[in-house]
C-alpha cells in the first residue's frame, strides 16, 4: 500500500543459528507495510512440510473502485486513504469517494486524493456533499493565473507513481532582498488546500439561512467569496492586481495580507449579532461578528488565496486568531501582524493554552509563541496492572475569564498511554479522562485540579490508574527448547514506520463526531515465535508459550531454526491497545539447511553432558578441548585467567547431539599460569583447569 525503505538491523539476535550463515540456502523471501489495528495481529507462518510462507494479514478487504483509486494517488498518500476507507462505515460511501478519484482529470486527482485521505471519514460518509472534493482543488488552480505573489507547482502527474503539488511565494527580507520560498507540501495540501478550517463542516451552505443545502442554493466559500459580493460591497477577485509580495518583512509595501486584512474589514463590521455562525458564507452573508467570525472568514480568505493559514485559540481568555506559514507560523490577528505577545504585554491576559486546529480535527499546544513564561504538563494513564492506556481523551480545563472553569485545549493518549501540553504560567488547571475504561471523574461535568498557580519553566507530571484492566497478553517464555531440527531457519524483520493515533473531540455546534488521524514516529508491538498449537490458543486469548518474546519493541530481528516440524508463526501483536495502531514493514526470509545432518544411531549418543580434560594439560602453545551432549543444546564454554578476567569466549551457540572438539591458542596471552575453562550446557555446568607453560 505504501512505499519505505528497508530498515537495517537494530538489535543483536536472541538465538544464534546452529550452523554458519554457509550452511543455509534462501528459498523464500517476501516483504510487507501493514497497518495493525489495535486489539489485532500480523502472523507469518511457515509450513515446512509444503515449505510455503504466508501472511495472516488484518488489511481490510477493499473493493476494486477502492484499490483502483488507491493505485491512483500519490504514493506516500496512498496508506491514509487506505487508512480511510477501510474505516467508512459504509463500503458504498466509500467506493463514491474512489469514484471521484478515478473519475478526477489532473492536475487535481492529488488534491482530491489528499481531501479524501485527510478528511474524517464521518464527515465524507455523513453531511458532506461530495462533490466538493473536485470543485475545492479546482479553484485551487483557478486563482493562481490572478496572483502574482504566488505560483503552484506541479511535480509529475498522476501518470506518476509519486507526484506532488506545492507553492513557490515571493517574500521581501528584512534587508530588503526579495527571495523565493517554496513550502513543504505537507504545509500546501493541509493549510492551502483543505477545505476545512477548524470547527465547521466543510459544506455547501445557504447563504440567506445558514444551513446546509445543495448547489446551486448551496455555496462553498473558495468560489463564492471569489467570484460573489454582495451589493455595496469590493469583489474579493478584484483586490490582487498590484500585489507582489506574499509578505513584506520590512513593512515598506503592501502585501498579501495586507491585502486580506483590507479586504476582511470591508465586508465586516465588529460586533456580534443574536446569530454565531461558524460557516464563512454565513459570515460574509451578516457581515458582523466578533473574534471568532473573523478568524473564520480570514482563515477563508487566506485560503482561497493560496496563503498557508491556520486557525489559533485561546478559549479560556476568550479570544482567538489566525497564523500563517512563512518559513514558520507567524502571528496574524488583523492588523496585528508578527506580534504574538500582543495578549500579555498590550492587553495585560494571562493565557491559560493556546492551540492551533488542523482540518482533521486534531489540535496542538504553541503556548510557547504567545506567553513569555510557560510550563508543561505530562499525563500518563495507566490500567490496573499499571500498563499504559492508549486512546485516552484529556480535556484540560482552566479558570475562565468570566468565572467558573472552562476546556482550555485537550489531546490524545499514544500507546504509551502519554500525552504532554505546553501551558501559560501562574495559572490553575483541572483534567478531564474519557477513554475504554471509564472516565474520571465519573461525573461528565466533573475535573480534577492537577496544577495550582503554574510556575514558569516547571514541568508537571500527572498520573492516573483506571481499576480497570486493558486488553491481556498473555504469552509466556517457553521453558525448553525442544530437539531441533537444524532444516529450516526463518528469519523476520520488523521495523516501526509510524503510530496512528486517532481521537475525536467535542465541537462547538456540530453533533458530528470528527475522528482525526495523528501520526508519531514512535510506537510499539510485541514479538513472539509460537507453534501451531500455541498460535491456536494465543488466537483464542488462552495463555500461550512461545519463543524470541519481544515486548514493546519499535523493531527487531528474529532469526530462528525451527525446532519440530509443526507449522510456526512469527506473531506482530497489537492486542494490548485501545486505539492506536503502529504501521510496521516486515522482511521474511526463510532458509532450507544446505548441509546434510547425519543422524547418529541412538547406541552412539552420548549418554550425558560431559566436559572432557583438555589435551595436551599442560601446554604451551595450543590445547584440545573435547565436550560431549547426549542431545542437541546450547552450549555456552568460557576461559577465565586464575583473577576471574574473561580470556576467550570459545563457544557460544547451538551444537547437535555428540562428540565435539574446539582448539585454544594461547598465542592471545603472554601470562604463564593456571586457567580455569566453565562450560554451562544442558542446565548444568562443568570446569576443568589448564596450565598454560611458556
Amino acid at each position: 500500500l505504501t512505499q519505505f525503505d528497508n530498515p537495517s538491523a537494530s538489535r543483536a539476535n536472541p538465538f544464534q543459528p546452529p550452523r554458519s550463515l554457509d550452511d543455509w540456502e534462501l528459498i523464500l523471501s517476501d516483504t510487507m507495510t501493514v497497518s495493525i489495528p489495535a486489539g489485532d495481529h500480523l502472523a507469518i507462518s511457515f509450513d515446512p512440510l509444503s515449505e510455503t510462507l504466508d501472511f495472516i494479514d488484518p488489511t481490510a478487504a477493499l473493493t476494486a473502485d477502492q484499490l483502483a483509486a488507491i493505485e491512483r494517488a500519490p504514493a506516500w498518500l496512498r496508506f491514509d486513504l487506505y487508512d480511510n476507507f477501510r474505516r467508512f462505515e459504509f463500503s458504498i460511501i466509500a467506493d463514491w469517494v474512489a469514484y471521484i478519484i478515478n473519475n478526477t482529470e489532473d492536475p487535481y486527482v492529488d488534491e482530491v486524493c489528499f481531501q479524501a485521505a485527510h478528511l474524517s471519514p464521518t464527515l465524507l460518509g455523513g453531511p458532506m456533499y461530495l462533490d466538493l472534493l473536485t470543485e475545492n482543488a479546482e479553484w485551487v488552480y483557478n486563482v493562481d493565473d490572478s496572483l502574482h505573489f504566488v505560483e503552484i507547482v506541479d511535480y509529475g502527474t498522476s501518470a506518476d507513481d509519486d507526484y506532488y503539488s506545492t507553492a513557490v511565494y515571493r517574500v521581501i527580507e528584512e534587508n530588503g532582498d526579495t527571495v523565493e520560498i517554496e513550502i513543504d507540501k505537507e504545509i500546501y495540501y493541509e493549510y492551502v488546500v483543505q477545505p476545512k478550517l477548524s470547527d465547521e463542516i466543510p459544506i455547501y451552505i445557504n447563504p440567506e439561512t445558514g444551513t446546509p443545502a445543495n448547489p446551486p442554493t448551496g455555496v462553498f466559500w473558495r468560489s463564492w467569496f471569489w467570484t460573489h459580493a454582495d451589493s455595496g460591497y469590493a469583489y474579493y477577485n478584484e483586490q490582487w492586481s498590484d500585489c507582489e509580495f506574499l509578505w513584506d518583512r520590512t513593512g515598506n509595501t503592501a502585501d498579501a495580507i495586507d491585502v486580506v486584512n483590507s479586504w476582511v474589514g470591508s465586508v465586516m463590521n465588529w460586533g456580534a449579532g443574536s446569530e454565531r455562525p461558524i460557516q464563512p458564507v454565513r459570515i460574509y452573508a451578516l457581515h458582523c461578528g466578533n473574534c471568532g467570525e473573523y478568524q473564520d472568514i480570514r482563515a477563508a480568505a487566506g485560503r482561497i488565496a493560496l496563503i498557508p493559514t491556520a486557525c489559533t485559540s485561546n478559549i479560556c481568555e476568550d479570544h482567538v486568531w489566525n497564523e500563517f506559514w512563512e518559513r514558520e507560523w507567524i502571528h496574524w490577528d488583523g492588523g496585528d501582524v508578527n506580534n504574538p505577545l500582543l495578549y500579555e504585554n498590550g492587553w495585560g491576559k494571562v493565557l491559560s493554552a493556546v492551540f492551533n486546529w488542523r482540518g482533521d480535527g486534531y489540535v496542538w499546544t504553541v503556548t510557547e509563541r504567545y506567553s513569555a513564561d510557560v510550563c508543561t504538563l505530562n499525563v500518563m494513564v495507566l490500567d490496573s496492572a499499571s500498563k499504559p492506556a492508549d486512546g485516552y481523551r484529556i480535556k484540560v480545563y482552566s479558570d475562565f475569564i468570566y468565572g467558573g472553569t472552562y476546556y482550555t485545549t485537550w489531546g490524545v493518549t499514544d500507546a504509551d498511554g502519554q500525552v504532554s501540553f505546553v501551558l501559560g504560567d501562574s495559572k490553575n488547571y483541572y483534567l478531564r479522562l474519557e477513554g475504554p475504561l471509564g472516565n474520571f471523574p465519573v461525573s461528565s461535568t466533573a475535573t480534577v485540579n492537577v496544577i495550582q498557580n503554574s510556575q514558569p519553566g516547571q514541568a508537571y507530571f500527572y498520573e492516573y490508574a483506571f481499576s480497570a484492566s486493558s486488553p491481556n497478553l498473555n504469552i509466556a517464555e517457553q521453558q525448553s527448547y525442544p530437539n531441533p531440527l537444524d532444516d529450516y531457519r526463518l528469519e523476520i524483520t520488523y521495523d516501526l514506520q509510524f503510530e496512528s493515533i486517532y481521537g475525536n473531540f467535542f465541537t462547538y455546534q456540530s453533533t458530528v463526531p470528527v475522528e482525526f488521524t495523528e501520526r508519531r514516529a514512535e510506537g510499539t508491538v510485541d514479538f513472539f515465535m509460537l507453534n501451531a498449537e500455541n498460535f491456536a490458543a494465543y488466537d483464542t486469548t488462552d495463555t500461550a508459550e512461545g519463543f524470541e518474546i519481544a515486548w514493546n519493541s519499535p523493531s527487531g530481528i528474529a532469526d530462528f531454526v525451527l525446532p519440530t516440524e509443526d507449522t510456526w508463526y512469527g506473531v506482530l501483536s497489537n492486542r494490548e491497545v485501545s486505539v492506536v495502531n503502529p504501521c510496521m514493514f516486515v522482511n521474511v526470509n526463510v532458509y532450507r539447511n544446505a548441509v546434510p545432518v547425519v543422524d547418529l544411531p541412538i547406541a552412539d549418543l552420548p549418554l550425558e553432558f560431559r566436559l572432557g580434560t583438555p589435551y595436551p594439560n599442560p601446554f604451551n602453545s595450543e590445547t584440545t578441548i573435547s565436550f560431549a551432549l547426549p542431545h542437541d543444546d546450547f552450549v555456552n564454554l568460557q576461559l577465565f585467567d586464575i583473577s576471574g578476567r574473561l580470556v576467550s569466549q570459545l563457544a557460544s551457540s547451538r551444537f547437535i547431539a555428540g562428540e565435539h572438539q574446539l582448539s585454544w591458542n594461547s598465542a592471545s596471552t603472554d601470562a604463564s599460569g593456571i586457567y580455569l575453562l566453565k562450560m554451562n550446557a544442558g542446565k548444568k555446568q562443568f570446569s576443568q583447569k589448564l596450565v598454560l607453560l611458556k
